[in-house]
């Protein structure tokens, strides 16, 4: 299902977003070398549902395009671990019995 944000919505997830990167020191600003260029960027939007088809939230992400990215180069670490809270208390519960 294919829905729109209008332009206030979004700029408010865009803001939260940014806020949220910021928070979490997730880049450092620095200057761009000569004869470089900087990795572009895009924001991809996407709509939660709930099971019955509302509207449960609205997500937004800045992602960098990787299209310009040179392994070694512009990239050096991409890997980022994420799991479900049900995952590790299955785990966790796992490991008590254990």
């Amino acid at each position: 299902m294919n829905q729109r944000l209008t332009n206030k919505p979004a700029q408010f997830l865009r803001t939260n977003e940014i806020k949220a990167l910021e928070k979490n020191q997730t880049w450092d600003l620095v200057i761009l070398p000569q004869n470089k260029s900087a990795t572009g960027c895009k924001w991809v939007y996407k709509v939660k549902f709930q099971a019955d088809g509302s509207v449960k939230r609205y997500k937004a992400r800045l992602v960098a395009k990787a299209s310009t990215q040179q392994e070694g180069i512009d990239i050096f670490y991409t890997y980022s671990p994420v799991a479900k809270i049900t995952t590790v208390k299955v785990l966790l519960t796992i490991v008590v019995i254990k």
